[in-house]
């Protein structure tokens, strides 16, 4: 039996979801979710009705100043973008809305010691000047008590009362009124290959405490964590950034047909690194239990990390060990890379490189047309980078041979385009 973990195949519009800010940008967040996933949450979806008498680029300007990176959040599928065939890798739309998340809620609900997230609607002055929240701001509370002839809930917002409190009176209550992120005591019915069962709506001993990390109202599957940090509503850390190499990491486990778990030595703790079964070798990477052992040590170049898991993902390719761009912060103009063709369209060409982040690769700067013919489907290119888009981290590439008139040509076409920032090319 298998724990049925969420993923690109079996997330759905309406799936209550906790996640990780792990981006602000201008107009939208970019969330971490369970499984590796990522979701997009737009401005207007951000902000609550407290917002509904401001303009678009009001709310578009507190972004910044209301979340923030390591953010934890719950939040609610949207949308999923159908045309994309590979579903792993298909836009997640999400809503930060209390309105469809708390859907169903009604004063009577609401239970002492239950953990609610809310906004912040007007700030008081009660002589405290303690308290540094904005209007617009998630908060999370303790219900202290409720007033159910006013109609008013009072909550204590201390983070650490927060952080330990559990909803124990879970009886007769409706799976629509669970919330990403409720601390819960469940009990542990069986050991699964890939996890283990747990139970919750019930009343025992012999608990553990767990947090609700996705409901999924249409299956009625509520999936729970047990990550230390999680628990403790904190987001994990890492102690590796993106692009280092670690020597000597030690396999802790092998999981057949599907990729390495690793351990990575570094201080104070050491981290936790997941290297897939496409990113093991060169070749076709097969019977990884023949290969690899419990505890023999490897190589492995950090390529990423998933925020919500604390779990970084890497490389054992002997390619990868090599490359130089693993970061938009790595790229310069004027350095030569060499990446992979994923896509290829009647503007040019997309590549990748190993860590991940890609580049545009126009035919117009391909100096003649002949060379349309050798731009094909995997096939590896080495390429300079010439112009940089440093407001939304995209950058071009061009063929070696081409000319610094033809670079400048392109440029000087580029130039009226609202989204390009073109600072330098190179000399």
């Amino acid at each position: 039996m298998y724990y049925s973990f969420m993923s690109g195949q079996n997330i759905s519009v309406g799936m209550k979801v906790w996640g990780v800010v792990s981006e602000v940008n201008e107009k939208d967040l970019v969330i971490s979710l369970p499984g590796g996933l990522r979701g997009l949450v737009r401005s207007s979806e951000a902000f609550d009705p407290v917002l509904d008498n401001e303009n678009k680029a009001v709310a578009d300007s507190l972004l910044p100043s209301v979340f923030h990176t390591g953010q934890l959040v719950s939040c609610i599928v949207l949308k999923l973008d159908e045309d994309n065939k590979e579903k792993e890798k298909r836009n997640i739309w999400l809503s930060l809305h209390l309105s469809l998340l708390h859907k169903g809620f009604t004063l009577e609900s609401v239970q002492e010691g239950m953990v609610l997230t809310a906004y912040v609607k007007s700030i008081e002055d009660h002589d405290s000047k303690e308290i540094q929240v904005k209007t617009g701001q998630l908060l999370q509370g303790v219900v202290k008590s409720v007033d159910k002839i006013g109609k008013v809930v009072y909550l204590i917002s201390d983070q650490e009362t927060v952080s330990k409190s559990v909803t124990k009176d879970l009886k007769g209550i409706s799976i629509d009124l669970l919330v990403p992120g409720m601390m819960v005591n469940a009990r542990v019915l069986s050991t699964l290959e890939n996890g283990v069962m747990l139970s919750f709506i019930t009343y025992f001993t012999g608990t553990v405490n767990a947090r609700i990390l996705f409901i999924d109202p249409s299956t009625r599957a509520v999936g729970l964590t047990l990550n230390p940090h999680l628990v403790h509503s904190k987001a994990p850390t890492s102690g590796v950034k993106i692009g280092d190499i670690c020597d000597a990491s030690k396999v802790v486990r092998v999981d057949r047909g599907l990729g390495l778990l690793l351990e990575i030595p570094c201080t104070p703790v050491p981290t936790p690194a997941y290297v897939s079964i496409s990113d093991v070798a060169e070749e076709d990477a097969r019977k990884l239990e023949k290969k690899f052992k419990q505890g023999s040590r490897v190589r492995v170049r950090i390529l990423g990390f998933r925020h919500l898991e604390g779990l970084s993902t890497g490389t054992l390719k002997s390619s990868a060990m090599e490359g130089t761009v693993f970061t938009h912060s790595d790229v310069k103009p004027g350095m030569v890379v060499r990446g992979k063709v994923t896509a290829v369209d009647s503007f040019g060409a997309i590549v990748q490189f190993p860590g991940g982040i890609g580049a545009e690769l126009l035919f117009r700067v391909l100096g003649c047309k002949s060379k349309r013919i050798t731009v094909t489907h995997k096939k590896t290119l080495v390429c300079d980078i010439f112009v940089l888009n440093f407001e939304s981290t995209i950058f071009f590439i061009g063929w070696l041979s081409i000319s610094l008139d033809a670079l400048h040509t392109l440029w000087i076409s580029l130039q009226p385009s609202p989204t390009l920032n073109s600072r330098e090319l190179p000399h």
